[in-house]
């Protein structure tokens, strides 16, 4: 059972996407929300080529800069705490100064999951491509991660990328534990060479969630094409608000969330990405 979150507080309307989707997870949940902004101060300081006497008037500017996004950050978890009393989730408010991904790796272990926008990098700019900060989280965070686009469907369906591998096992059941599945249609999408072997691939699959209540529709699917295509297909038809899959596995799964494909993946899907390994 879900008990706890953590969501990145950023700009940019990922970030915004993913605020949205974890006060309706805490909501629905009865669980805890902790907001966190980040004044990422070794960015905004980092050396730069200065003039000779320059130095004066970096370090004037810097604690400007410094100034001007702690105020910012108080802004946005105001409007944080005021949106989680509307909706009736009990929140804390974090800021912090130093290091993002420090920060957050330091807050994991006191959560059931993280949620963040797939730009966000604490620095309020909107990005085409994910972010570092978010890249180490699906590579190194121990707990489970929902990556957030900036146009996330509100739908209440959820599809399961599943191929039968290890980490896809504990994807689902991850899932199924936190109870996390979208209150609407659970799919899950089983993508393989042959459509027979997919299928029962799938089936051991529903019929696990079967044990903790969950009807899911089997989507057996029998391609030689990039996984990554499929699935952005099949979550886009099914109109999914919640694409959940292991971050490594069978058929190149290792590649599609960690190589070159992360980008083709999450730059395609309006879907938040529920990532466990």
């Amino acid at each position: 059972m879900l008990k706890s979150v953590l969501v990145a507080i950023d700009g940019t309307d990922a970030a915004l996407s993913g605020l949205a989707l974890a006060r309706r997870l805490a909501q629905r949940h009865g669980a805890k929300l902790t907001g966190l902004a980040v004044v990422d101060v070794p960015f905004i300081t980092a050396p730069e080529a200065t003039p000779i006497g320059g130095s004066y008037y970096k370090a004037h500017k810097d604690a400007d800069l410094v100034k001007r996004a702690d105020e910012q950050a108080r802004t946005m978890l105001a409007v944080f705490d005021a949106d989680c009393r509307r909706d009736g989730v009990a929140s804390t408010a974090l800021e912090r100064e130093g290091d993002p991904y420090e920060h957050l790796l330091g807050l994991v272990d006191v959560h059931d999951l993280v949620v963040i926008g797939r730009d966000t990098s604490f620095h309020s700019v909107a990005s085409d491509a994910v972010t570092a900060t978010v890249n180490r989280l699906l590579k190194d965070n121990p707990r489970p991660i929902v990556v957030t686009p900036a146009a996330s469907s509100v739908s209440d369906v959820t599809v399961v990328a599943y191929d039968g591998s290890i980490p896809s096992m504990r994807a689902l059941q991850m899932l199924a534990l936190l109870g996390i599945a979208l209150s609407g249609q659970t799919h899950i999408v089983t993508v393989r060479d042959d459509e027979r072997d997919a299928s029962a691939i799938a089936q051991r699959a529903q019929a696990f969630l079967q044990l903790y209540g969950i009807a899911a529709e089997a989507h057996p699917i029998g391609t030689a094409r990039h996984a990554a295509d499929v699935l952005v297909e099949r979550a886009r038809d099914l109109k999914a608000g919640l694409l959940a899959m292991g971050a490594f596995g069978h058929r190149g799964w290792r590649e599609l969330l960690l190589g070159s494909a992360t980008s083709r993946l999450l730059d395609s899907a309006a879907t938040a990405l529920f990532v466990h390994h």
